[in-house]
């Protein structure tokens, strides 16, 4: 760490450089892990608050006010929940360089906004004002960062989502050991707010089960369920479950001490713990259908706490002694950079020197922001390895650049630490759009690049060349109305001709260039453009791997590739994003993934704009590279909220319970919500930006390139070792084709997933195993495929139509043969398996059940009344459809016909569910299967292979005998008495959920 003193300020300043370290050996950029945090004898330090720029001063005195009581209350209660071992020791809040009339304890050191814990910023507009964690990564993965907005932090907010301590607490926990939400979410199947659980061991129905909410508790929780129109009760569906107006509300007093992280679901001041193992005091919930159990099998809150560094090993154990957070005001300044730079004997090998030099230039005069210091260190003539540790002492970067790159790798690496500079305005902002490499026997080349509706001020135009003489002709740009803009001007110092344009129109712009033609010289084209309207922000583009700058092992270790993309702090979804992945060796191809953000495979939420994938495929160890790029598709739109649109309102809590304030449903599950009439599109565009590098320390058997292997090429003619079992299915949907057919003893049931891949997320798996049980204990991962009464509908290999690319849809159809009278409710999970016999986790559990045997948990009390909501729609606020979920774009649906395979595009228009079409043609893939659950182990034939049938083969379940029509009409008789009872009890007393019954007590 470099240390200057300026003697000239009347206030001695401390200056610490960030070190971007230049290798010369071999090039690609790895950054150091965000956040310095570190718990240290119970005490955590190194919390940075970063207040953002476009926050108005005038707001900061309540702003800093309202974070320091936040923090002093969320270190109290932090130091409770992890049972005496943690809490706050020092926190920074950074303020915004801009403000003047703060004053501030000290100036930053290395801190900044984009490596900050926790960002105070204009709200998002699909949480509004609610708070979130950015929380891309899965089980155990720290998340980016803690969104909390103005309005949050000072006005009454504290009546919807509890005091703003225990909040900060529990999206901490979400940041700091990778745990999640244990509640549902309305309108979600991933995560419904409302599950089903088998009671057969508490006296319940063998098979049947109760309606619980859905969060973890270690008492049962007590509160009341609320239905259209605000009245008291729920209907449910056909198929038995809670339909989507049902609602249910915890009472602030509540018995029961655990989970915090079912907040602000379960508002009540006894709720403290987190819950724990199943012997523990706070016994863990693993059946209900919350993210913590889907995205980490299952496990406890506190398992997951105990792996973390915090606590693993008994670290950091218990203390009774606790100091109030000492929290300092500190101000961003002029960045200071550090450039170690290697001028040994080897720098003069494949003109190392020279492109170093010009390339430092280019940053120095074009791209470091005025007001900076620059420090120049050099070493020779040997470099110790250490001195990649001094980057990551002082948080910064290492960078490594083939000794064939001609410019491109180690300008991304100089752009890499850009970030480390105050924050310009959104207004004043660059935004890459374009960058073009060219090398080849040409004599002419040119290129295109989108001006897009919110960017084209000052639209900037440089061209690079190693040798001056290699531009035979100007460079220049042609309008989208054909006209030529032209004078370029050249720098001799760093070979470069630029081309500025005021305000450039929206359109498909082209750039031109004449060059020599010798492929051993290089133009580099690089465009970029500020934000049109100073109201109008501009799509964005960030990049990053998971792994850091450490060493990773990819035999053990899954390294995932993100690219975010954003309007603001808005998402932009379903634009086309992929991934370009530079090998270390210079003979070995780079390799291209294209990102999804289906909440599947690395993906952990869809429509959030975090598109992901995960790397699979290596040439051996080093330094790898990678690079997003993006475009529109013609399908990207912005998603500008759904919680402000009037087709979906807003529902306001009962004042006697929680307050007059309106407020929304929590958000967000496994798909952001997407609001047709607030969404807009993008239009064309493109975006380009720098992930870095991974620095990979061992791999399995290399892969062989697809095409020869070129010499040199640290390619294998081994076959690799597959070590990458498939992704775990998340979206697991089954039920009956025709539920009216309940009662017969022949059913169709309908099953539906997206495919997952050979190798994690990419490829296509070999096959999948589909288990059915009574009993949802026996789908888990532990007991997955040990009941032999379990019924298995295994996929026939030789089924090759349903063995799709990862990311595409599956439908199959599976004829079942058993009587559903028997009152039985089935669950369902699936497992996928790849070429080499290694199989992917356990699914999320579906089920079908028979509705007139499930009933309602009861959790009523005597002190619900019926003025608990308003009587009306329009005192409520909100519609009785509730929101509409989006479904994530999806690239292919498989269904059979009777005359070929068809391979679907799904709908790609957001908002809307992926249509059905009309299957009146379609022969879907279907087995025969014939079961009684009660018989003992099935029949050796019971799991057969899925075959076709033709369309035109007749069901015979679908003929109604008289006896079932006369049934059907005693059935509406009785729904008849039952409904009049319901109306008189209505009318002249109160009636809930208690009073109803399984129909085989009447």
């Amino acid at each position: 760490m470099v240390i200057n003193t300026n003697a000239n300020s009347s206030k001695m300043k401390t200056w610490v450089y960030r070190y971007l370290l230049l290798w010369a050996m071999g090039v690609a950029v790895a950054t150091v892990d965000a956040s310095r945090v570190q718990l240290v004898d119970n005490g955590y330090e190194g919390v940075v608050v970063a207040i953002s720029r476009e926050i108005n001063e005038t707001l900061g005195p309540p702003i800093i006010q309202a974070i320091t009581e936040m923090i002093q209350e969320a270190s109290r209660k932090l130091f409770r929940a992890t049972h005496y071992r943690a809490y706050f020791r020092h926190v920074k809040i950074l303020i915004p360089k801009s403000w003047t009339n703060t004053l501030v304890n000290n100036t930053a050191l290395s801190e900044n906004y984009e490596d900050s814990d926790i960002r105070i910023d204009h709200m998002n507009s699909v949480y509004q004002n609610q708070p979130y964690t950015h929380q891309p990564g899965g089980c155990g993965v720290s998340g980016k960062y803690i969104h909390l907005t103005p309005k949050y932090l000072t006005g009454k907010f504290q009546a919807w989502l509890g005091s703003r301590g225990k909040v900060l607490l529990v999206e901490w926990a979400k940041l700091r050991w990778g745990v999640f939400d244990e509640l549902g979410y309305q309108g979600d199947e991933s995560f419904p707010p409302f599950y089903i659980l088998d009671d057969r061991e508490n006296g319940g129905h063998f098979g049947g089960g109760k309606i619980y909410p859905t969060y973890c508790a270690d008492k049962v929780v007590e509160g009341q369920q609320i239905g259209k129109r605000g009245h008291r009760g729920c209907d449910l569906n056909a198929q038995g479950e809670p339909d989507q107006n049902c609602r249910f509300f915890p009472h602030r007093d509540q018995i029961a001490s655990s989970s915090l992280m079912s907040h602000p679901f379960i508002i009540s001041d006894t709720v403290v713990d987190f819950c724990d193992d199943q012997q523990s005091d706070h016994p863990h919930n693993s059946v209900a259908p919350t993210k913590q159990n889907r995205f980490c099998g299952g496990r406890s809150v506190w398992s997951v706490m105990n792996d973390h560094p915090d606590f693993q090993a008994g670290a950091n154990p218990p203390t009774d002694r606790y100091l109030d957070p000492v929290i300092e005001l500190v101000q961003h300044t002029d960045a200071h950079y550090a450039l170690v730079l290697d001028y040994s004997g080897s720098m003069n090998d494949h003109y190392r020197i020279h492109k170093l030099r010009k390339t430092a230039r280019r940053w120095l005069l074009h791209e470091v922001a005025q007001g900076s210091y620059v420090a120049i260190i050099r070493f020779s003539p040997e470099a110790d390895p250490k001195l990649e540790d001094i980057a990551q002492w002082t948080g910064g970067k290492t960078f490594t650049v083939n000794d064939l790159d001609e410019g491109l790798m180690l300008e991304d690496a100089f752009e890499g630490v850009l970030t480390y500079q105050p924050p310009p305005t959104k207004f004043n902002s660059s935004v890459m759009i374009h960058e073009h490499v060219y090398i080849g026997n040409d004599t002419f080349t040119s290129g295109t690049f989108n001006v897009d509706f919110s960017i084209g001020r000052n639209l900037r135009f440089r061209l690079d060349t190693n040798d001056q003489p290699h531009v035979t002709q100007l460079p220049h740009l042609i309008r989208p109305d054909g006209s030529v803009v032209e004078g370029s001007e050249f720098d001799p110092l760093t070979y470069s001709w630029s081309i500025t344009v005021p305000m450039a129109e929206e359109g498909e712009w082209q750039w031109k260039v004449g060059v020599s033609g010798s492929d051993e010289n290089f133009v580099r084209v690089k465009v970029t453009a500020q934000t049109r309207d100073p109201k109008v922000e501009p799509i964005t583009t960030k990049a990053w791997v998971s792994s850091g700058a450490r060493d990773v092992s990819a035999k053990t270790e899954r390294i995932i590739i993100y690219a975010e993309v954003k309007q603001g702090n808005n998402p932009v979804v379903n634009a086309n994003v992929s991934a370009l992945v530079t090998p270390p060796n210079d003979f070995d191809p780079p390799e291209v993934y294209f990102l999804l953000d289906n909440g599947q495979g690395a993906d952990t939420q869809a429509g959030d704009g975090v598109y992901s994938r995960y790397m699979t495929k290596y040439y051996g160890a080093g330094r790898y590279s990678v690079k997003a790029q993006v475009t529109d598709g013609g399908q990207a739109v912005i998603n500008r909220g759904f919680l402000t649109a009037t087709s979906q309102g807003r529902r306001r809590r009962s004042p006697a319970f929680y307050g007059d304030l309106e407020s929304p449903d929590y958000c967000c599950g496994s798909v952001i919500p997407l609001d047709r009439d607030t969404a807009v599109n993008t239009s064309s565009f493109n975006r380009v930006a720098v992930a870095g590098s991974i620095m990979v320390a061992e791999v399995s058997t290399p892969k062989v390139p697809d095409a020869d292997v070129p010499e040199g090429s640290t390619g294998s003619a081994a076959p690799p070792q597959d070590l990458m079992p498939p992704c775990e299915v998340r979206d697991l949907r089954v039920s009956l084709t025709d539920p009216s057919t309940s009662h017969l003893s022949s059913h169709n049931i309908s099953l539906s997933w997206t495919a997952t891949g050979d190798d994690l997320d990419s490829g296509i798996a070999s096959g999948y195993l589909i288990l059915m049980s009574t009993d949802a204990h026996e789908l888990t991962e532990v007991n997955f495929g040990r009941d032999p009464n379990d019924l298995s509908l295994i996929l026939d290999p030789n089924t090759v139509e349903l063995l799709v690319e990862s990311g595409s849809r599956i439908k199959v159809t599976t004829i079942v043969e058993m009587d559903l009278n028997s009152g039985e409710t089935y669950f369902f999970a699936l497992r996928a398996v790849d070429k080499a016999g290694l199989t992917s986790p356990v699914s999320n559990l579906a089920m079908i059940h028979k509705p007139d045997l499930l009933e309602f948990m009861t959790f009523t009390s005597a002190s619900d009344d019926d003025a608990y909501f308003p009587a009306t729609e329009e005192e409520i606020g909100y519609p009785a459809s509730g929101f509409t979920a989006y479904s994530p774009p999806l690239e292919n649906e498989i269904h059979l016909s009777t005359s070929e395979v068809e391979v679907l595009a799904s709908e790609e228009v957001l908002g809307e569910e992926n249509p059905e079409g009309d299957w009146s043609n379609e022969t879907e893939i279907v087995s025969t299967v014939s079961w009684d659950p009660g018989a003992g182990e099935q029949p050796q034939d019971a799991s057969p292979s899925l075959a076709l049938v033709p369309e035109s083969a007749e069901d015979p379940s679908l003929a109604i005998p008289i006896w079932a029509i006369a049934v059907i009409v005693v059935f509406i008789v009785l729904i008849g008495v039952l409904v009049a009872v319901v109306l008189s009890k209505r009318r002249y007393g109160k009636f809930d959920f208690g009073d109803l019954r399984p129909l085989s007590q009447f």
